[in-house]
């Protein structure tokens, strides 16, 4: 059952991602859209660090947040 709305959580989240993407990109230029995608994906990543009590700036986690890598 867990599994089930795990999977049902990651494609609603999914799905709507991107009709988000897409109504941004036609209200803003891509430079300024990855100017505030990237330092929302380091803050949402931070945050789940901290709550499922891992290291806050571990190597992997610095990492994840150079774009690229």
């Amino acid at each position: 059952m867990g599994a089930d709305l795990s999977l049902l959580a990651v494609a609603f989240v999914w799905g709507t991602t991107f009709v988000v993407i897409q109504s941004a990109i036609s209200s803003l230029p891509p430079f300024t859209l990855n100017t505030v995608r990237f330092p929302c994906w380091i803050l949402s990543s931070r945050t789940f660090a901290f709550a499922y009590k891992r290291r806050l700036f571990s190597h992997k986690l610095l990492l994840s947040d150079i774009p690229g890598h």
